[in-house]
């Protein structure tokens, strides 16, 4: 029995062909492979050079935040003393006449009270009023409102001049009061 098998016949460029093309598929998968790779690390290299700028960036915010306070803190500190050395350049033009009590009653100018008053206002403290002076009409009895018409008088006085008005407060340990530029 003779049979003859067929047997078909690959030519080497075949073989070559169908080696080349499983190698091909085979080096295209891991080409793809590596774009793949890659890219993740790319991504990932992205995703750290974005935190890391993002956080250069708050803390420059940062900075800058705080350089705005300061600069927004010296131009409120200059705007006061401005006010203050303008109110004490013009407390002259505003004063009025009043008394102090000692010995036997005498009529004073308040420009050198208010001026006392703002000089303390420019070194950021407050100023305790004297306890003898008064405003009144003249050959009026000392009395505890005509003090108190004095510490409103000089108040209302340094309210005009700085367009603020001052803080009153009285000391509760003497009985003293004294006024402030918040």
């Amino acid at each position: 029995m003779n049979k003859k098998i067929k047997r078909e016949h690959t030519s080497p460029s075949q073989i070559t062909m169908s080696t080349n093309n499983t190698s091909s598929n085979r080096l295209s998968a891991a080409a793809e492979e590596l774009i793949k790779a890659a890219s993740v690390e790319v991504d990932s290299l992205t995703q750290q050079q974005l935190s890391s700028n993002l956080e250069s960036l708050k803390n420059s915010f940062t900075d800058l935040k705080n350089e705005i306070s300061i600069l927004k803190n010296t131009t409120i500190e200059h705007d006061k003393n401005r006010t203050l050395e303008w109110a004490y350049t013009n407390a002259d033009s505003v004063n009025f006449m009043h008394y102090i009590n000692g010995r036997g009653s005498s009529e004073h100018d308040s420009s050198w009270t208010i001026k006392e008053i703002i000089f303390s206002f420019r070194t950021g403290a407050g100023r305790y009023f004297n306890t003898n002076d008064y405003y009144c009409k003249r050959y009026e009895a000392i009395s505890d409102e005509n003090k108190k018409a004095f510490r409103d008088k000089i108040s209302h006085t340094i309210h005009q001049l700085t367009g603020k008005k001052p803080r009153l407060t009285k000391d509760d340990t003497n009985g003293n009061f004294a006024i402030y530029y918040d």
